[in-house]
């Protein structure tokens, strides 16, 4: 099982321990994102629609270059441009180049951004990737948008929960849109992420540094035994030691299936195997103590 633990600055892993209902774990291990085996998945979704550009533009690209430029190791970004359907400009890459080249590329234009529905599509597609990296995604807009085609908001918020990636919102106010704006910094608030008003930011630096902050986040390998690997929903545990006090982190995880419960017979790939199927990730506002 892989979790994503964020908020667990300065606690000690030398006693991290995992339980899973009332079984214990005898393989935890823990890594930064930064440094971890597994790749860091950025998505920028970008509603470069003229009620975005027009007076921000330029302080939208410098912060995404910034950003791109302060990417982790083994991190990827993939851009898209948001209409009523996202259009990818760039897959996901490390290249700076590339990035840098397509940021600068794009221009504003005269039209409506879905965001409901190309943002379900684009958690959706998230949990069809075949590994278990660090996702997150980085929307720009000027608020919500009403439309309701394909997917609701109740839909979208549904999965929200269920997933838990990181979305950063960076918004501008257009037209006095208030209320759609503090609807889409409610999807950061949701999924234990930053968010900015880019009318009122002075310093660029603040939006990129917090942004970076996700590369302290905790990736914790545990290795489930064998006996208990059914498919079941079981609650979770997590404890570090901070001093003298015990931090928890709890959350729901599916179990994956025994190759050995399979009738495979190959019981020497089962650790590997979970750490393939299995990934949650858990917010700050999960760690209790």
């Amino acid at each position: 099982i892989i979790l994503y633990v964020d908020g667990a600055d300065g606690l000690s892993t030398d006693s991290m321990t995992y339980q899973i209902g009332n079984t214990a774990c005898e393989t935890v291990e823990a890594t930064e994102i930064g440094k971890m085996d597994e790749e860091i998945y950025t998505l920028i979704l970008w509603d470069n629609s003229l009620s975005v550009m027009k007076k921000h533009e330029t302080m939208i690209k410098d912060i995404l270059k910034d950003t791109v430029a302060n990417r982790a190791g083994n991190e990827k970004f993939a851009i898209a441009t948001l209409g009523e359907e996202a259009t990818y400009v760039t897959d996901y890459t490390d290249d700076y180049t590339v990035l840098k080249q397509t940021i600068d590329s794009i221009e504003g234009e005269d039209k409506d951004a879905y965001i409901v529905e190309n943002l379900y599509k684009s958690i959706d597609a998230f949990n069809d990737m075949d590994n278990c990296g660090y996702k997150r995604i980085i929307l720009i807009s000027d608020g919500m948008d009403g439309m309701e085609i394909g997917y609701s908001r109740a839909e979208l918020d549904t999965l929200i929960a269920e997933t838990n990636y990181p979305i950063y919102t960076l918004g501008v106010l257009y037209n006095d849109k208030q209320t759609e704006l503090q609807d889409m910094f409610s999807l950061s608030r949701t999924t234990g992420a930053d968010y900015f008003c880019l009318n009122d930011v002075e310093d660029m630096l603040t939006v990129v540094q917090a942004i970076g902050k996700d590369y302290s986040t905790l990736q914790v390998k545990a290795t489930v035994p064998v006996e208990i690997m059914d498919g079941s929903k079981q609650n979770t545990m997590l404890s570090f030691t901070s001093g003298s006090d015990a931090v928890t982190v709890q959350t729901e995880v599916t179990l994956p299936f025994s190759s050995l419960s399979q009738g495979t017979g190959e019981d020497e790939e089962v650790s590997e195997e979970v750490s393939e199927e299995v990934s949650e990730e858990i917010s700050s506002e999960e760690v209790v103590t």
